[in-house]
């Protein structure tokens, strides 16, 4: 039978980083005629150097560079009252709180392994790391994107911490009922482990490759093609963030 392309599927609300952004009521310069500097070339949603550390989808490993090649390492340990102050003195644009909430997830994982080791601390930074603000009084379950996005996301700081089986666990609850049977990479060593559906679980692990390579779905209706196209939109959502990352990194790079 013939495959279906992606973009015949509708893309549920909030499968991707973008639909997740907290909006923060900020006035944004209008696009200037003249050829821009360095400081404004935009990358994508509009990030420039000039209002990376107010813009809403500012990439937490873009701003991680910034302070590095400022500070160094120095600014992992400094108090949020001296992220305050130094921020809006030393770069253009001031320092938005969603952004200082990025902030302080990054210098969480530079220093101690809690990120990897506590379920709560876990959630906690994935909400930082797509663009929401963390709620420390009640408890947020993130989705399986958000998941993808933030283990994305902290692969880039370190790779030398093991995860605790709690946090592994926690991630399980979340693709379970987010209703995936095969969480994708970078999330891919959490195992559901469905064994009345191991026919089903065997299929998709067989079709995903070539579905995400070609973007094309099975036409038939089954549990594979859903699974296939949930899969599917997750990991275009994490290409998204991918891009906007390289994309960021890029304007810190040739700063």
């Amino acid at each position: 039978m013939p495959d279906v392309p992606l973009s015949a599927v509708q893309r549920p609300a909030g499968s991707g980083p973008e639909d997740h952004a907290v909006a923060i009521h900020e006035d944004h310069p209008p696009a200037d005629p003249v050829v821009p500097t360095n400081d404004e070339v935009p990358s994508a949603m509009g990030v420039t150097l000039a209002n990376m550390f107010r813009h809403p989808l500012a990439h937490p490993l873009a701003l991680d560079m910034l302070l590095l090649r400022r500070y160094g390492p120095e600014w992992f340990g400094w108090e949020p009252e001296t992220i305050q102050l130094r921020i809006p003195q030393d770069f253009k644009g001031g320092l938005s709180s969603l952004n200082q909430g990025k902030i302080h997830a990054i210098a969480t994982l530079h220093l101690v392994d809690n990120y990897w080791r506590r379920w709560e601390v876990f959630g906690w930074c994935t909400m930082a790391f797509n663009n929401l603000f963390a709620d420390f009084e009640t408890m947020q379950k993130p989705t399986a994107v958000e998941c993808l996005i933030s283990v994305d996301v902290a692969s880039h700081v370190r790779t030398d911490v093991k995860w605790d089986p709690e946090v592994v666990a926690f991630m399980h609850t979340v693709f379970r009922i987010d209703g995936f049977l095969c969480p994708i990479s970078p999330c891919d060593f959490v195992s559901l482990d469905l064994e009345d559906l191991a026919p089903e679980l065997q299929a998709v692990r067989q079709a995903w490759p070539r579905v995400r390579d070609t973007q094309r779905l099975p036409s038939e209706e089954s549990v594979v093609t859903e699974q296939l196209r949930r899969m599917l939109l997750a990991y275009d959502a994490l290409e998204e963030n991918r891009t906007r990352m390289r994309q960021q990194l890029a304007l810190v790079e040739h700063a």
